[in-house]
């Protein structure tokens, strides 16, 4: 079971990234595919600890390799920088963060890997200034789950999302300092201030929610 869905998902994503833009049907395949991926990876999850308790973790390199497969499947799908692709780009970026959280069942796959691949791969492969919103989401799952709690993984991945939240900001504060209403304030000595609207409220609250739990997680300490 897992092998075969784990082979779908692949094909899939595969061919969506080899056809051609104006293959509307392919698109339409591909995001509907996305949209049960949840669902997909519980099922995988599920037949591989059944599978690996009945034949004593048999197999394990090559559902490693399948999996491993996918989730570059995943990263190349979000490399592209045309409209085309918003739509399953922003399914993958929501529901990773759930594919993650099966494949850190016990036994199922190495938290380390997993960590290496979502930080070095995942999360370096969406062009700057794409699906902001989306990735900020992405970014505040990760910072809750299991894969910061999980001490090896967490000096992989912590980095790499710090930087990322400190980017977002910086690229904000930039524009904001080069827009014509900052400058027209600081030729007529009125405020310094900038103007801040409800699509950039909710990217930096996106933003403080993901500092803060990291936070949490580095300072809070365990009552025994």
């Amino acid at each position: 079971m897992f092998s075969v869905l784990l082979h779908l998902i692949n094909v899939t994503l595969t061919k969506y990234v080899e056809t051609t833009k104006s293959d509307l049907n392919m698109t339409a395949y591909c995001v509907k595919m996305l949209k049960q991926l949840e669902y997909f990876f519980k099922l995988i999850v599920r037949s591989r600890v059944l599978y690996a308790k009945w034949k004593n973790n048999a197999d394990q390199n090559q559902f490693d390799q399948l999996v491993k497969s996918v989730l570059r499947s995943f990263t190349r799908v979000l490399t592209f920088s045309d409209d085309h692709a918003s739509a399953a780009q922003g399914l993958i970026l929501r529901l990773y963060p759930s594919v993650v959280l099966e494949l850190l069942a016990p036994n199922v796959f190495n938290a380390v890997t997993l960590s290496e691949i979502t930080a070095l791969e995942f999360l370096a492969a969406l062009p700057a200034k794409r699906l902001t919103p989306q990735k900020l989401r992405c970014l505040n799952d990760l910072a809750r789950g299991l894969l910061i709690k999980i001490p090896e993984s967490r000096r992989i991945i912590l980095k790499v999302i710090v930087t990322d939240v400190s980017m977002l900001c910086n690229n904000f504060i930039n524009e904001k300092q080069n827009s014509d209403d900052f400058r027209l304030s600081i030729v007529h000595q009125q405020s310094s201030s900038f103007l801040i609207d409800q699509k950039d409220r909710d990217h930096l609250n996106l933003c403080s929610k993901i500092v803060g739990h990291i936070m949490n997680q580095l300072f809070t300490r365990k009552v025994k």
